[in-house]
């Protein structure tokens, strides 16, 4: 059930990260953060989506989820991680070795396992949407994604299609952690093949979710025009 937020309840929070995206806007107050969807949002698929959200129980999912009504606006209140921050701060920095990346993915993976066990199906997948703190790890906006259960039958089929875009999405989000800014280099270099730490970087990844190529083939077929594809660039 939704709770119904007053005006006077909205005053105390303190809006967070005023550059928004154009689906939402965020509040904070203490350890709570509320984030509400525009109007147009409010769909039925979106209200079932929040309205079963504490069925994830997860050491990467938000604590305290509790579905917001105000106004003609729905949203929610979870718990807000103040030392968390996006992927980018971790992915970009140099001093972020070698294992602290593979750490990071292998948390994403396992994250993902249980999402797909608990048939929740989350397709947006950037670095902004996850936040960490070099330990622990926050996949954040669930609220983009659905549970089978919510959806009708006719689209089971699209729903199974879903996730192998998921596990490519996965893939290219897994290969920017482990090159960071050394990816961009990478692609546009003179170099067309990577180094023996880079390859058992892009193996790491491979080998989580088993794709999108074969561990089985050749190491050195992971060259530049590979990754082109991998990250959908031409």
């Amino acid at each position: 059930m939704f709770k119904q937020l007053t005006k006077d309840e909205l005053k105390t929070f303190t809006s967070y990260k005023p550059n928004n995206n154009a689906e939402s806007k965020l509040y904070i107050r203490d350890d709570t953060i509320l984030k509400l969807l525009l109007h147009d949002l409010n769909t039925k698929d979106r209200r079932n989506t929040i309205l079963t959200l504490d069925e994830l129980n997860h050491k990467s999912i938000p604590t305290n989820i509790e579905p917001i009504t105000y106004k003609s606006r729905i949203g929610y209140t979870s718990t807000f991680y103040r030392t968390h921050q996006t992927l980018d701060k971790f992915i970009y920095d140099r001093t972020f070795s070698i294992e602290d990346r593979k750490k990071l993915i292998s948390l994403i993976a396992r994250l993902f396992e249980y999402l797909k066990l608990k048939e929740f199906l989350f397709k947006d997948i950037h670095q902004e949407n996850f936040i960490y703190d070099g330990q622990d790890l926050k996949i954040v906006d669930l609220d983009s994604g659905t549970f089978k259960s919510n959806i009708s039958k006719k689209d089971y089929q699209e729903f199974e299609e879903s996730l192998i875009q998921i596990d490519n999405r996965l893939s290219r989000l897994f290969l920017r952690i482990m090159f960071g800014k050394y990816t961009d280099r990478l692609l546009y270099s003179n170099s067309d093949k990577f180094t023996e730490s880079q390859k058992e970087y892009l193996l790491h990844a491979n080998d989580r979710l088993g794709g999108p190529y074969n561990p089985e083939s050749e190491i050195n077929s992971f060259d530049k025009e590979n990754i082109r594809k991998l990250l959908n660039l031409k």
